[in-house]
């Protein structure tokens, strides 16, 4: 009897040595330089043309309500059970349409976590006959821990949105078509400009837990037509997450406060936000409470932007330029600590493939990049100080139709933190990476 158990003991040892060998490999930390997914991405960006000038920009614009006919579940929180209950805050796609004549571009976002790749996937044909595409079309969200979901597949998908309901993929991409249609038929000459305003006050580091390494800037772009039509596209790195794990109800959050304080005043009629670089980024009056928090971070954000709109340089634009660029990555690394990592095949078992991209959009002398991730607002400080050094304005976005997790500062990387270790999927140096390609779009776009 000791015998056979002994052996069965053995047995159960060899399987498990079997199954973890299987399962478990360690982590690849490799020059980045030398790594042919960098060097591949590179390359496009050599082979990239810039469009040329064209005739005075031209811009419209439109919103779309986009709530779902009936309930889902809400996107993000494991602890909401079940569906929201009602539509608190209405959420919306808004959209930005732009052209010089020779190059059309728009700019949308969506009151929502993330702009879904399940969206993204059935873009092109939803937006055929438009003159726009996913090559020129740049794309955002709020950021709201607050909105719908039932927008993603698969284990981590439905982790993330609740169980997957294709029908709501199509309710979204039919809302980003119909907004954008809508801009189109309202159009008309324009004068752009570009500000920023000092709020570091409004947001803190909450992977370090400090101040200091933030991105402080809330940025916008204000767009004045011949009509006397006035909008507004703000940009703010804190995270949108005020009502997160505390009610069953839609809510855009502060960034949908925020728009509907600028709405209200008399020298603007649209405004829209999209995420900034929210990656470890916090807004610093959470501790408030949930409703005092939403109201306060809005209003102090609005009054910044009342406080600079009429300082804002303004000039006719020629310049319009798109940037859809593929972008490799190296290997997924679901890490379990700082050297062991789950199989590839392991990991394809839970994600859902799609392909990644970076986004640019060039508007005059100010450039939009679209990352498709949680971007770190401290990896911006750098790229605004390399655009400035080439005469240009930059707004850095999270969330363009991908999603590859965070990307953190490479000296974070081992840190045991959610950012850092749960929602790191790619491996070492992607913060560098990110920069690169970035800096390299400044100079090609």
């Amino acid at each position: 009897m000791r015998k056979k158990l002994t052996w069965a003991a053995l047995a159960l040892a060899g399987l498990l040595i079997v199954f973890v060998a299987s399962t478990v490999t360690t982590v690849i930390d490799e020059p980045l330089e030398q790594t042919a997914y960098y060097q591949r991405t590179m390359q496009r960006l050599d082979d990239f043309t810039p469009a040329t000038n064209g005739d005075t920009v031209q811009v419209g614009w439109a919103k779309v309500n986009l709530a779902p006919a009936y309930p889902t579940p809400i996107a993000i929180d494991a602890h909401r059970d079940g569906n929201f209950e009602k539509v608190l805050d209405s959420v919306y796609v808004r959209a930005f349409v732009f052209d010089n004549g020779t190059q059309k571009a728009a700019y949308v976002t969506l009151d929502m976590l993330i702009f879904p790749p399940t969206v993204t996937a059935v873009l092109n044909d939803s937006l055929a006959g438009t003159g726009y595409s996913l090559n020129n079309t740049f794309l955002t969200a709020t950021h709201t821990h607050s909105s719908f979901g039932a927008w993603a597949p698969g284990i981590i998908g439905e982790t993330f949105a609740g169980e997957y309901d294709p029908a709501i993929v199509a309710h979204i991409a039919h809302c980003v078509t119909l907004a954008i249609r809508k801009a189109s038929m309202d159009m008309d000459k324009a004068q752009i400009g570009f500000n920023k305003m000092d709020c570091r006050e409004l947001v803190y580091n909450r992977l370090l837990n400090d101040s200091t390494n933030t991105d402080p800037w809330l940025r916008y772009i204000r767009i004045t037509r011949d009509d006397g039509k006035n909008a507004i596209i703000a940009n703010f790195a804190a995270h949108a997450t005020y009502l997160h794990d505390s009610i069953m109800k839609l809510h855009r959050d502060y960034p949908g406060h925020l728009v509907d304080y600028l709405e209200r005043m008399a020298s603007i009629d649209f405004a829209a936000f999209g995420a900034g670089a929210m990656g470890s980024m916090g807004p610093v009056y959470q501790e408030k409470g949930p409703w005092l928090g939403i109201e306060q971070m809005a209003a102090d954000l609005y009054y910044k932007v009342m406080q600079s709109w009429n300082n804002t340089p303004m000039n006719y634009l020629t310049q319009l330029n798109t940037l859809h660029l593929p972008v490799d990555l190296g290997e997924q690394q679901m890490r379990l600590n700082n050297s062991l990592r789950l199989r590839p095949w392991v990991v394809k078992r839970v994600f859902d493939e799609t392909p990644h991209f970076m986004k640019g959009l060039r508007l005059g002398n100010t450039v939009l990049i679209g990352t498709p991730c949680d971007f770190s607002g401290e990896l911006v400080a750098e790229l605004d100080s390399f655009a400035s050094s080439n005469g240009l304005d930059l707004m850095v976005h999270s969330f363009n139709g991908d999603f590859v997790g965070y990307i953190t500062h490479d000296d974070h990387y081992h840190l045991n933190a959610y950012e850092t270790r749960t929602m790191n999927w790619f491996g070492p140096h992607n913060g560098r990476y990110f920069q690169e390609i970035i800096k390299k779009m400044i100079d090609h776009i």
